[in-house]
């Protein structure tokens, strides 16, 4: 029952109703009149919630009207940051300016607020005259409003006063905004989108942030001439807050270039041209500078004309203004300048050439402050020599006259009049920018290290940043910041600044990093990418190899990975100079991986072998590292054997003889060598390749005599950069072969022959091969005994030897029948094959 008991006569103080409110009562009250026999709580329920909902209507409307209106006057927004109205948290602020009847610009601020002990939505404004406050919502719960850019972001809403219209070129402005109230106690809804009068649509590459002014204001019934040659550049916005269509004249070659033109006026020139952008008049952003005084800090007061020369650094109130004197010239310190002209003018109309940048930090972006009242003009060229202003010249009510042939640049300028002739035509607002930012070592790095920042500056779309500074910022997971650089670091000639932070933690990882380039007369500001570094804890990681190698044989490479803080890393190994058995990449075992690699060489030596640690843990925990070992190789010893296919072979025999060189080496050769007992020495190919470690050498049959038996062969290896030398040699004999003869059978003839006997005899070498020549067969005189090699009678005949060693004598005479005889066979030998007899009493029979 909270809406029938509030304090609706203080809450509402507009009188009647609504026509919402009218039509609902005419539509309700035959069924309240119906209902009164049906019961007073059904009438008193209904009554409640009819009223409830006339409530909600009024709520909607009411913030509706004025919030629309509010929000299509805006020319900045306010979001939390800034004080608009009063002291109290709002939710979105506005403000505009406008003429009045009489042409005085006046500025409006207007601040949304939750007002949470009462539970209202309040509008309250604050321009002349005081706080006015409006309850535009009732039974408030909460209420958000949201700012949407032209974007499609809300990024421009960050903090502080931001601009309803782009205010210099790609700016961001704002889309819209909402604001959106929940009524609790009628569980009511509602919200209000408005866009502001300077909304644009979206356009491609936009970006950067928004200016608080355009970089030139004129106000005050302002003007512009222009003559001769004179070109006027203005980088963003140039405004005109006046509604008389002929503020600008010009003649000759003379031209006026900015992004954007922005005017009250359908046109501004006498030849009726349009501006780009028309609209109420812009605020003055300056309007609420406090002035600097005499005793403040770092303030100089010169109560006569200022002659400056040299340096100037800080806050300068000038008295009676400022002349060159002659050709003079000065340039500002590291505090930055402001002159503050109490009265008189302000003469840099010398031959030589003035810096102002950058502005004095309180009052920046202000250089030049015509002091209110002071409307002496300003002549700000010479001849020769560029003017270069740091800051904004703020003149609201005087006239700036730039002549002669020298360049003036100034980062922005309000003033009531512009006279502009010659060739020195001025420039004013930054060129845009754009800063890249890269840090060293990069992401990631160890707990503990410090980080190398490197911020690059260049003018967009191309081209080198020479002047201003680069304030960097480091911030921890906990958005706190921490580990900045000291102070902004000057951009170098290549439009660089440097910065080394404080060490970063691990516990405080990740990081993020961004670096604001803070711009000036010349350049405007911008910020970097944001660098995301991560900080995990440090690891080493050593190797260790099996010492004393040789070649051909395999090394045991250990790698061990170690962290300071005691933990014990995880993860793999990746081993890089040799080839490991089953992969190179070897898992982390208590902190160790293991590689076994393949045969290694004296040639190859030493191995420079790496194992490279991989970043590890889940999340990551251990930072990556790696270790190098070195392995030396040796030549290795070698040992030669040498073996006869035949040790004792005949003299007609061919020889093979093979050198064996273990290990197995990689190449080289084998030098033979052939010594006799007596006589000459033979030979084979003096040197021959190995092959698997292995060399022949043939001597062809008949080289060899027995004679020059025993020779001696020697193998000689040679060696290479792997394997040292050896030799080895072994003992050749060269004799005649031994022989065996063997009756094979005695065969009888038969009939009129059948005492006629022929025997066969079978004669074989020792050493396997079939000897040649004759065999004399003999008839044994003893009978009972058998033949002997010494007296095996008389020979009965002899027999040649075929082709398979074998002989037959012929048929013997008749044998007298039933008596007892012995036959006996002797081999006589040739020249590789010695003699031999077979005078075993096998070979006797009976006749």
């Amino acid at each position: 029952m909270r809406r029938l008991t509030r304090k609706v006569a203080e809450q509402r103080p507009e009188a009647g109703f609504t026509l919402v409110e009218l039509l609902i009562v005419v539509t309700i009250l035959p069924l309240i009149v119906g209902a009164i026999t049906a019961g007073f709580i059904t009438t008193l329920n209904n009554r409640d919630t009819t009223t409830a909902r006339l409530m909600d209507s009024h709520d909607a409307q009411i913030t509706s009207t004025y919030f629309v209106r509010d929000v299509k006057s805006a020319q900045y927004v306010a979001t939390s940051g800034t004080t608009v109205c009063g002291t109290a948290s709002y939710l979105v602020g506005l403000s505009w300016s406008a003429a009045n009847s009489s042409g005085t610009v006046i500025t409006y601020y207007v601040a949304y607020t939750l007002d949470a002990a009462h539970s209202t939505v309040n509008r309250i404004s604050c321009q002349s005259g005081g706080n006015k406050v409006l309850p535009v919502s009732h039974d408030a719960g909460t209420a958000t409003a949201t700012v949407t850019c032209t974007d499609g972001t809300t990024s421009c809403a960050a903090s502080g006063l931001i601009a309803a219209a782009p205010q210099k070129k790609n700016d961001v402005g704002v889309d819209h905004i909402t604001l959106a109230i929940h009524e609790p106690t009628s569980n009511f809804d509602f919200s209000v989108t408005a866009s502001p009068q300077g909304a644009v649509a979206k356009a491609a590459n936009q970006g950067g942030g928004t200016s608080l002014a355009p970089p030139l204001l004129m106000e005050n019934n302002p003007t512009i001439n222009q003559s001769g040659n004179c070109h006027t550049t203005v980088n963003g916005v140039a405004a005109f807050n006046t509604t008389s269509n002929n503020v600008l004249n010009q003649s000759g070659n003379a031209a006026l270039n900015a992004d954007e033109i922005y005017s009250q006026a359908t046109s501004f020139q006498g030849g009726g041209s349009t501006p780009k952008v028309v609209g109420p008049p812009l605020a003055d952003p300056y309007a609420t500078l406090t002035p600097p005084v005499q005793g403040d800090p770092d303030v100089t007061y010169v109560s006569g004309t200022f002659y400056p020369s040299g340096q100037l650094n800080g806050i300068y109130i000038l008295n009676n203004g400022l002349a060159l004197s002659g050709n003079t010239s000065f340039t500002t310190g590291s505090k930055g300048v402001l002159l503050y002209v109490l009265h008189g003018g302000v003469d840099l109309s010398g031959n030589s050439g003035v810096t102002l940048a950058p502005p004095y930090a309180k009052y920046a972006p202000v250089s030049i402050w015509m002091a209110p009242g002071n409307s002496s003009g300003l002549n700000l060229s010479g001849n020769s020599g560029v003017t270069s202003i740091g800051g904004t010249v703020y003149a609201p009510n005087s006239t700036v006259n730039i002549s002669g042939n020298g360049g003036v640049t100034a980062g922005g300028m309000v003033a009531s009049s512009l006279n502009c002739s010659g060739n020195g035509g001025p420039t004013v607002g930054p060129t845009g920018t754009s800063t890249t930012l890269t840090a060293s070592p990069a992401s990631p790095s160890a707990d503990g290290q410090a980080l190398h920042l490197t911020a690059t500056v260049q003018q967009s779309p191309d081209g080198t940043v020479d002047s201003g500074s680069v304030a960097f910022q480091v911030v921890d997971k906990n958005g706190s910041t921490t580990a900045d650089c000291a102070s902004a670091a000057s951009v170098n000639s290549s439009g660089v600044a440097t910065c080394d932070t404080g060490p970063l933690a691990k516990a405080l990882s990740p990081y993020q990093i961004t670096a604001l380039y803070q711009g000036n007369a010349t350049y405007d500001s911008s910020t970097s990418n944001t660098v995301t570094q991560r900080v995990l804890m440090s690891t080493s990681t050593s190797l260790s190899a099996t010492p004393n190698l040789t070649s051909g044989n395999a090394a045991t490479i250990t790698a061990t990975v170690t962290a300071p803080d005691g933990s014990t890393p995880t993860g793999t190994v990746t081993f890089a100079g040799v080839t490991c058995s089953g992969g190179n990449t070897k898992t982390l075992v208590a902190a160790t991986a293991t590689c076994t690699s393949g045969a290694l060489l004296a040639s190859q030596s030493p191995y420079a072998v790496t194992g490279t640690y991989a970043e590890s843990g889940s999340p990551s925990t251990w930072l990556g590292s790696s270790g190098q070992v070195s392995i030396p190789v040796s030549p290795a010893a070698t040992t030669t054997t040498v073996v006869s296919s035949k040790p004792t072979s005949k003299p007609s025999a061919q020889v093979v003889f093979t050198a064996t060189v273990s290990p197995t080496p990689n190449g080289g050769s084998v030098a033979w060598a052939i010594t006799a007992h007596s006589g000459s020495n033979p030979s084979c190919s003096s040197t021959t390749a190995l092959s698997s470690g292995v060399a022949t050498c043939t001597v062809n049959g008949g080289t060899f005599t027995i004679a020059g038996s025993p020779y001696t062969v020697k193998a000689t290896y040679s060696g290479n950069t792997d394997y040292n030398g050896s030799n080895g040699s072994t003992t050749q004999n060269v004799a005649n072969i031994g022989s065996a003869t063997a009756f094979v059978s005695l065969t009888h003839g038969t009939g009129s022959s059948l005492h006629k006997y022929t025997d066969h005899v079978k004669v074989t070498g020792s050493d396997g091969g079939i000897p040649t020549g004759q065999v004399f067969f003999y008839l044994c005189a003893n009978a009972t005994t058998g033949c002997t090699a010494t007296t095996p009678g008389a020979v009965k005949t002899t027999g040649t030897l075929d082709g398979t060693g074998a002989a037959a004598s012929p048929a013997s005479s008749a044998l007298t029948a039933g008596k007892r005889y012995c036959f006996g066979a002797v081999y006589q030998g040739d020249t590789d094959y010695l003699s031999s007899a077979d005078t075993t009493t096998d070979q006797c029979f009976t006749g």
